[in-house]
């Protein structure tokens, strides 16, 4: 189950990466203004949003990763380090 949870924090990480975009129609419904207004109003907010996801997704990715390796290498050798010190008493 571990497993399964850091690969879906590796995937989600990757759609934050590559493939959301900075602004999803919903968070322009909220503001309450059309894109184009956005995009005059405030020039930058894309590029800057388009780069706060990557660095959210590649943080998330990262902990996927350290999730998977933790279920898959730690916790098995910790269960097998426990199982070997109950064997020698």
């Amino acid at each position: 189950m571990l497993t399964a949870c850091g690969a879906w924090l590796v995937v989600l990480g990757l759609y934050f990466i590559f493939l959301r975009p900075p602004l999803l129609p919903e968070d322009l419904r909220f503001m309450g203004v059309a894109g184009d207004q956005v995009r005059s109003n405030t020039p930058g907010l894309e590029v800057w949003l388009q780069r706060v996801f990557i660095v959210m997704g590649g943080f998330i990715t990262g902990c996927g990763v350290l999730t998977v390796y933790v279920a898959r290498v730690a916790m098995p050798l910790r269960l097998r380090l426990r199982l070997r010190l109950r064997s020698t008493c």
